[in-house]
């Protein structure tokens, strides 16, 4: 046996697998068009300029190389991650629904729920206070805190 982590694709079965996985990941995948990535990009370093940061400040920020931010603002990536999108638009202040529209991904259409959001956008406020201001903000809307679920208690 041999440490070489090879797959052989010449039995039946296999090249099947080849052929689905194929499909799921080559075909499955949605690509943004050549002027929809230069578009995104114009946009994103439309704001760095407007911003007066460098490349290699923001690619600093968002923890990512200097030459990504160069090839996102040249329109090199038909598939840029959510996730570097997420941290580019948080640093810029940019809306990441507009970011996510311009890259082709789907934008919720839903909110979270006010304590999810709470917990993600202000990690250091506790279960308890969480909690109070969710309750609190549930009064001044005259609705129950029973109507709706809250996870605050949970972590």
């Amino acid at each position: 046996m041999t440490d070489n982590p090879v797959v052989e694709w010449s039995t039946k079965g296999c090249i099947r697998t080849k052929v689905l996985v194929e499909w799921v990941i080559l075909r499955g995948i949605l690509y943004m068009s050549q002027d929809d990535a230069h578009r995104l990009g114009l946009y994103i370093r439309a704001r760095r300029e407007e911003l007066g940061l460098s490349a290699r400040r923001v690619a600093r920020a968002v923890d990512v190389q200097d030459s990504t931010i160069h090839r996102l603002e040249a329109g090199v990536y038909a598939k840029p991650s959510a996730s570097k999108l997420a941290r580019l638009a948080e640093y810029l202040d940019l809306d990441l629904a507009d970011l996510f529209a311009m890259a082709d991904y789907a934008v919720p259409d839903s909110l979270p729920s006010l304590p999810e959001y709470l917990r993600l956008r202000y990690p250091a406020l506790t279960s308890g206070a969480i909690e109070s201001l969710n309750d609190h903000l549930l009064e001044e809307a005259g609705q129950s805190a029973s109507h709706f679920e809250t996870s605050a208690g949970d972590k």
